[in-house]
């Protein structure tokens, strides 16, 4: 699966990825996730997603779903590699990422954000989060999607 921004490409990580790409340098949750998705396909999508610039191979970070909370919300994250950052790349990922979410009928995404880090509250606040709570020194963003429908079953 693709999706993209005006200066991002974001490709979500499948087996494919493995072929061409180490990705051992992106974290453990990369590694779990791919292993996860190899079990079960239906998980496409709902992992980590690679952020290329637009037009190459450069690989900046990536963003993506860290857990699932419920039917309607996901927890989601996003790292931009240190040469990267500063550029509002990061913001950029996560609207492009939530658009993604969005289309398939996600309500709500949530991130954890530590009451310190004030570069990871910026991020999210220009990529349009709400700041919910604040409890024991983390604070809690939502983004609602309001175009999200209720699946009304037929009932007769």
């Amino acid at each position: 699966m693709r999706t993209q921004s005006p200066r991002l490409e974001l490709v979500s990580i499948n087996k494919t990825f493995f072929e061409y790409f180490d990705l051992k340098q992106h974290g453990a949750h990369v590694a779990e996730f791919a292993a996860a998705l190899a079990a079960d396909l239906s998980l496409d999508g709902l992992g980590p997603w690679l952020i290329f610039l637009k037009g190459s191979q450069t690989i900046i970070g990536d963003v993506g779903v860290k857990r699932r909370l419920d039917s309607q919300t996901l927890e989601v994250y996003v790292e931009i590699f240190p040469d990267y950052q500063g550029n509002h790349y990061g913001a950029e990922a996560l609207i492009a990422y939530s658009q993604f979410a969005t289309s398939k009928n996600i309500r709500y995404l949530v991130a954890s954000v530590a009451e310190t880090d004030l570069a990871a509250q910026r991020v999210f606040e220009r990529a349009k989060f709400i700041r919910q709570e604040t409890v024991a020194g983390v604070i809690t963003y939502r983004y609602i999607n309001f175009n999200w429908q209720d699946k009304i079953e037929d009932q007769q």
